[in-house]
């Protein structure tokens, strides 16, 4: 990343302003904005798109682990709190694919109690 304090600052002065009768002196920012700056700064702002863009995807692969990781956590406080079920009573395979699926149902029994 470079440092375009100057280039503001000129920019920020070649501005009319509200205040003055006088036009601004554009010739300093001109000189200062030449083609290799702006493709600089179109560079650069692409370069931090690309980078935003990367940054979403990883945060949406997080959330998704962490929503997984959130019903594990739920499916385990449930069983430590209701040691006494026994959610293995059901055929796995052909009641439930899987022991989430067990306990989801154990779950899902118990708050309709």
């Amino acid at each position: 990343m470079s440092d375009y304090t100057e280039l503001k600052r000129l920019a920020q002065a070649a501005l009319p302003r509200d205040d003055s009768p006088h036009l601004p002196c554009t010739v300093a920012f001109d000189r200062a904005a030449s083609p290799d700056v702006v493709l600089a700064l179109i560079a650069e702002v692409e370069r931090l798109a690309a980078l935003f863009e990367c940054s979403q995807g990883d945060m949406r692969q997080a959330q998704k682990i962490m929503d997984r990781d959130m019903k594990d956590a739920e499916r385990y406080r449930w069983i430590a709190e209701n040691a006494d079920v026994d959610c293995r009573g059901h055929e796995m395979g052909r009641e439930y694919g899987s022991l989430d699926e067990c306990v989801d149902a154990a779950i899902a029994k118990d708050a309709g109690q």
